[in-house]
């Protein structure tokens, strides 16, 4: 056997090993859900992704073979037509696969590791930063066991690149010339947003042509040929370009204005389909804080504020997602630096492992991105300590620094007990609405549910994780905190007609629903409070009704109440606040006899009072709303004083406990989902758990 067969057989070994050990480490999850039973429907465990259900629904309809106009279904993004391909192939059923494709795929991330480490002459460094970085926190995160998102492609793909690239610089092998550029096109094709780190990367490698090897010319027809991989020109049309090219390459004769040629038409190509609007897009949105909001002449809440993802970091937290605690990535930081001392090739994993330190700026979704580099890191300085060592020795104290290393990464896979989005109850309920609504039925909640809501009940919705601009956000938030039953019904029935007017016409996307509604109606912009003051009247005349609307108000949105009326309680005209309404919820707190401690709060049971600090607080009612044995819902509401300023509400059955003013008191949500107090005339209750309420739309 020949000492290549035995390398490779070595390498593969590795890399196998590696691949089982981080499929094995995602399982944990699985095997603690395993026995959990509310996590269990259709006799398989669910994903813990609202963002999961986008493309579930995808690959539902794929499989099914029609969706209807404008429902916004998946039916084009790859992980869905994965799925389906898949589910076609194997005998697995869709949950099956939506719960294990991120554990196979997101473990891949082993291979191109350990390739360079191999590619450096230490793929034993590179198997140990494998497995350490296929656990570390956000890496782990995004591709556990249930994260059936398109990150599976996202995170993969950029260090496939990143090692063919140096393959390709480090050996001239045609072979990794042809994956480096095969692995931009299909990063194109499954994750279309990889556009910035593609083009920083064919960028970089080109000023490194210029200053490390200036004078092979083959490096910069690859280059050139890269942009045609990266930009959006159809996928069959780059296949044959960069064929043949790769085809006669060995038969052309490159001389520098053939080059240059070949970059003007290439980079025509290039700037003609795509160019650098993708990475000033992404600028705009995670940089510069753009607005998602659609083209509006009125100020709506901006929904970036309230994006977690999308902000500055801690320290400590940016370096345990990178590395799994702060000295491990101080350690990490030093040997990647020493790495590129050392081995200058390796800075061309810059670019990428760049993106992940930008997130201590742009926020945390960023970070895993220099997880694998910062691996590498770690485990090249450890080796290059151990280099007077022999063999098994190094493996030995590698071992152990491993294990130690991992420590607070194992840590985080036991303790990151993530949720199913929706427990089995919910799912049952939503399905049931499934079993009664047709496909073009609407289902109004708020954004963060559209996604499971779409897919368990095969309907449509207004928002949902992909479409919740300010304008969006403000036709859910008016509905479920208004004050006026008889607004919120108007509204849902009228923004539904409307917005299916906006399908029909192409304009779904661009045009606010609450804006065309106000030019149907003869409504200025400007004007917008009078048509939402003739929602409120009896007198409103109504759009004729051409399908069913439902509302879906599960317990949990108790926990985002206070941001779900930003969105409606802003002057559109100005942008400012309208009100100063009051909401607070307690999980935890002390109750005596004679009182009941919040925690900053302290209500007395016998002057029905709330005392903050030194200001006591006259309480307008105190209300207890439960479920007995039998699954009833029993409420009761004792009027307090009549100059009172907060309402008391006791939810026995969640352990919790409310406080709220006349606004938020009076609200659709509170009132119908704590007390069931609804308009029989506008609403018809659907179906009622502890957990959530669906209602459907009479009018």
């Amino acid at each position: 056997m020949t000492k290549n067969l035995l390398d490779t057989k070595k390498i593969a070994i590795l890399m196998l090993l590696a691949f089982a050990f981080s499929f094995v480490a995602r399982l944990y999850w699985v095997s603690y859900a395993s026995g959990i039973e509310s996590f269990y429907f259709n006799n398989q465990i669910m994903i813990n992704t609202n963002d999961g259900y986008f493309y579930a629904e995808g690959a539902r309809d794929l499989i099914k073979g029609s969706h209807e106009a404008g429902d916004r279904s998946a039916v084009t993004e790859p992980v869905a037509i994965a799925t389906a391909a898949l589910y076609k192939i194997l005998p697995f059923s869709i949950e099956t696969l939506m719960l294990y494709m991120p554990a196979v795929l997101g473990s891949l991330v082993v291979i191109p590791v350990i390739l360079i480490g191999r590619f450096f002459g230490q793929p034993m460094m590179g198997f140990f930063a494998a497995m350490f970085g296929a656990i570390t926190y956000s890496y782990y995160n995004r591709t556990m066991a249930g994260y059936y998102d398109s990150d599976m492609f996202a995170l993969v793909v950029p260090p496939f690149a990143a090692a063919f690239l140096i393959g390709y610089f480090k050996e001239k092998r045609n072979l990794w010339q042809a994956l480096f550029l095969a692995s931009l096109a299909l990063s194109k094709i499954l994750y279309p947003q990889s556009f910035a780190w593609m083009a920083a990367t064919v960028g970089f490698a080109f000023l490194y042509t210029l200053v490390f090897d200036r004078k092979n010319k083959e490096i910069y027809l690859t280059l050139i040929l890269a942009l045609i991989a990266v930009c959006d020109l159809p996928t069959a049309a780059k296949a044959v370009i960069i064929t043949a090219s790769l085809y006669f390459q060995p038969r052309l004769t490159l001389d520098y204005r053939s080059l240059a040629v070949f970059a003007v038409a290439a980079l025509a190509v290039f700037a003609y389909f795509g160019g650098l609007t993708p990475v000033i897009g992404s600028l705009n949105a995670y940089l510069f804080k753009d607005s998602l909001t659609v083209t509006s002449t009125l100020k709506y809440y901006d929904v970036v504020q309230t994006v977690q993802e999308a902000g500055k970091m801690d320290p400590n937290l940016f370096a345990s997602r990178i590395s799994g605690s702060m000295p491990i990535f101080i350690a990490a930081i030093i040997g990647y630096g020493l790495f590129i001392k050392k081995e200058k090739l390796f800075a061309l994993t810059l670019p990428i492992f760049g993106l992940g330190l930008f997130a201590y700026f742009s926020g945390l979704r960023f970070t895993v991105y220099a997880v694998p580099f910062a691996a590498l890191g770690l485990f090249y300085l450890i080796f290059w300590g151990l280099r007077n060592l022999d063999e098994r020795a190094k493996i030995a104290v590698a071992s152990l620094s491993f294990l130690i290393a991992s420590i607070p990464n194992f840590y985080h896979i036991y303790d990151y007990k993530a949720d199913t989005v929706f427990p089995s109850g919910i799912v049952k309920q939503i399905s049931e609405l499934g079993k009664k609504a047709s496909r073009e039925d609407y289902v109004f909640t708020w954004w963060d549910y559209g996604y499971p809501v779409r897919y368990y009940a095969d309907v449509k919705n207004h928002s949902d994780g992909g479409k919740h601009d300010g304008a969006t956000n403000f036709i859910e938030s008016f509905i479920i905190c208004s004050t006026s039953q008889n607004a919120a019904a108007n509204m849902m029935r009228e923004s539904v007609e409307a917005y299916e007017e906006l399908i029909k016409q192409g304009k779904e996307q661009k045009t606010a629903t609450l804006e065309y509604m106000l030019a149907k109606n003869g409504f200025k912009n400007e004007d917008y409070q009078q048509y939402l003051s003739a929602l409120a009247s009896n007198t409103h005349k109504k759009s004729v009704k051409t399908r069913d609307v439902y509302l879906f108000l599960p317990y949990e949105m108790f926990g985002i109440l206070p941001t779900i009326k930003l969105f409606s309680n802003v002057d559109l005209n100005t942008g400012a606040e309208v009100s100063s309404p009051s909401f607070l919820m307690f999980n935890h707190y002390n109750e005596t006899e004679d009182s009941i401690d919040f925690g900053g709060a302290v209500f007395d049971k016998k002057t029905k009072t709330v005392k903050f600090g030194e200001k006591t607080i006259h309480l307008k009612s105190v209300s207890i709303s439960y479920y007995d044995k039998n699954g009833t819902l029993a409420t009761k509401t004792d009027s307090g004083s009549s100059t009172g300023e907060l309402h008391l509400i006791s939810l026995p059955t969640y352990g919790a406990y409310i406080l709220a003013d006349d606004e938020m008191f009076n609200s659709l949500f509170i009132q119908m989902f704590v007390f069931e107090n609804y308009d029989r005339n506008l609403f018809e209750k659907v179906s009622s758990t502890y957990e959530a309420k669906i209602f459907r739309l009479k009018i």
